[in-house]
Order: structure tokens, then sequence, then C-alpha cells
């Protein structure tokens, strides 16, 4: 890993490259947890959850103007053919059972975003819409489940 800012260190796999932020980051998503700082193996068990089970996810259901659920299909296929394709942001906090727990959140390399480091290496990246470019997943490193999926504009 390699210090990208005072709250972030990058980190590169063979198929996969983001940034991982340390417990010293306060986010809105993770304010009300014990906070902790991801290490490089963590970060491989996640990978390997990713790449083991995206695929069979349902992301939390989106809502259009008519009150109609908008996710028809098992949402991670969307994802999960282009999983390189994505930047990731990687938060660690520990939930009420004690449970490490890292949130992804990723990005579509080709976006705008990845073009401003500036930004996405020092906090955290939302963006309301952008359809399947930008997604976040949770994953408990104790049981290696995904959990509470959710793709943008699905």
């Amino acid at each position: 890993m390699k210090r990208a800012s005072i709250y972030s260190a990058r980190i590169w796999g063979d198929d996969f490259q983001g940034v991982v932020f340390n417990n010293k980051f306060k986010s809105t998503d993770t304010s009300k947890q014990q906070v902790f700082t991801p290490g490089k193996t963590d970060i491989e068990l996640v990978e390997n959850c990713l790449r083991r089970g995206l695929d069979t996810l349902v992301s939390t259901p989106t809502y259009n103007f008519s009150g109609k659920s908008m996710v028809d299909s098992i949402a991670g296929k969307t994802v999960f053919p282009n999983l390189t394709y994505y930047v990731r942001q990687y938060f660690g906090y520990v939930n009420e059972k004690g449970e490490k727990i890292i949130l992804v959140n990723s990005f579509y390399q080709y976006s705008h975003i990845y073009a401003d480091r500036k930004y996405w290496l020092k906090q955290m990246v939302n963006v309301y819409d952008g359809g399947k470019a930008f997604w976040h997943v949770k994953v408990n490193l104790h049981t290696e489940q995904l959990f509470d999926l959710y793709i943008n504009g699905i």
C-alpha cells in the first residue's frame, strides 16, 4: 500500500485497485460505529468474497417516481462481469456483534470521478443515480458474507 492522504492509502492487486481509508477518516456512513483500518489481508479477503458472491446478490430496491421497484433481476450480475473495471474505496467498521465489516464503495474507472484523484483518494464518493457505474456493498470479514448491495439508479 502507498499513502495517498493523511486518511488513505492506495492498494493494487492483480485484478483490482482502490484506496483504503484509515480509522482517522470520519464518514456519515460509519459515524455511529467503531472504525478500524483494513489491512492488506482484509482487502484480499474482501476481493475474494466479491469474486465469489457478487453475482448472486440482489440490490436494495430503488423506486421510480410512480413507486414501482426498478430492480427486476439479480442486480449483482450487472457489475460482476466487469468487476476489474471498478475502482474501490474501503472503509472498515465494527458492527454491534463486534464483527469487522468493510464497506466497499465502487465506481467505474472510466468515469469523471476517477480522473479527479484529489477527490476520490481523500473522501468517500457519493453519487446520486449514475446507474451501474456506481455501487457499494458491505462485507462481513467474520462470516465472509456480502450484504447490502446497492447499485445506483437500477
